[in-house]
């Protein structure tokens, strides 16, 4: 025996079932217009708050505080054990989330995307600083994996990122770069005024670099090199072998500052100090740390020698690490 509804049942089932399709649509209308609402509310919240009336100049100025300069040379310098806080370009992602007037302001002032680093551990995010800082002066990162076909393939991703911004970069790090990399690219960056070197290979044939930079950092280097002698200003040189420290001091002979920390004895060829004057007419600052102890007690008088040739222009000299028999110490300080 079924059940069959009566014209009337019928007639309420179907009244009820449109009652409740206008309650649900007169829900939605209602949580529609209340987020409309919070939405003016906080428009004319925006309107009416001091920091609105701002003018762009002052809000760019606050912005700056949140994301301030880098300092690069001491972050990949010789100070880089202890570097400074460095801030993250996801901070201006966080600004431009706050209002339109935020957004449009942050993505068009390219010298807020000037304080980070175009480092290559992100792609896309370096695209996004070297692009929208504009046609500023920008520091860079790249960073080579081991193994010639992980470094071939980097090599290949990089490649049309530096040929489009190579003239933008003017402060740069690279790290485990083969040979044949650096004499290709690195004379492509012809705005460069801070470059950093660093290699995990400790042989191999002399590497060719020209670059007009002035300023070099060299880190774990145990190669011979053909640089632009004439423009080295600044050079400074980490766990490098003491023969290429001594070959450098000598070869660049417009040296302003002169920095070698942990060096180490040559892997091949003999300490070669040199025995007749050589000349540094503008040295100010040299700094020897943890050196001179690869020398033995024989070739202190080649220290001494040493000493005594260093130009008279220098106003800052440090010399850390070394044993010195008592009676050639005043030999080998009488220059200071």
């Amino acid at each position: 025996m079924s059940a069959t509804l009566s014209p009337g049942d019928a007639m309420k089932d179907a009244l009820d079932a449109e009652i409740e399709r206008q309650i649900e649509h007169t829900g939605n209308l209602i949580s529609s217009l209340t987020r409309e609402r919070t939405r003016l509310l906080r428009k004319r919240n925006e309107i009416r708050s001091p920091i609105y009336s701002l003018p762009p100049e002052i809000l760019t100025l606050i912005f700056k505080f949140a994301c301030p300069p880098l300092d690069f040379p001491r972050e990949y310098g010789l100070d880089s054990r202890n570097p400074g806080k460095v801030a993250s370009p996801h901070i201006l992602s966080v600004l431009t989330a706050v209002s339109a007037r935020w957004h449009n302001l942050i993505l068009s002032t390219p010298s807020l995307w000037t304080s980070f680093i175009a480092n290559d551990r992100g792609i896309k995010l370096m695209k996004i600083v070297l692009a929208r800082a504009g046609s500023l002066p920008v520091s860079a990162r790249l960073n080579f994996p081991i193994g010639p076909v992980s470094h071939d393939h980097h090599a290949a991703i990089l490649a049309p990122i530096l040929q489009e911004h190579a003239s933008q970069i003017h402060m740069l790090h690279v790290r485990r770069a083969s040979p044949t990399w650096l004499k290709e690219h690195i004379p492509n960056f012809v705005n460069l005024e801070f470059l950093c070197l660093q290699s995990d290979e400790r042989e191999g044939n002399p590497i060719s670099i020209e670059s007009s930079c002035t300023r070099l950092v060299l880190k774990d280097f145990s190669r011979r090199f053909s640089l632009s002698w004439s423009n080295i200003e600044i050079l400074h040189l980490e766990n490098t072998p003491v023969n290429v420290c001594l070959e450098l001091l000598q070869k660049c002979t417009r040296l302003i500052e002169y920095r070698a920390r942990y060096l180490r004895g040559p892997m091949i060829e003999e300490i070669q100090l040199p025995s007749s004057p050589f000349v540094l007419p503008r040295l100010k600052t040299l700094i020897w740390d943890e050196g001179f102890d690869v020398f033995d007690v024989t070739s202190l008088s080649l220290v001494s020698i040493f000493c005594e040739h260093l130009p008279p222009t220098l106003s800052a000299v440090e010399i850390q690490g070394g044993m010195f028999p008592s009676e050639s110490q005043s030999s080998t300080f009488a220059y200071f």
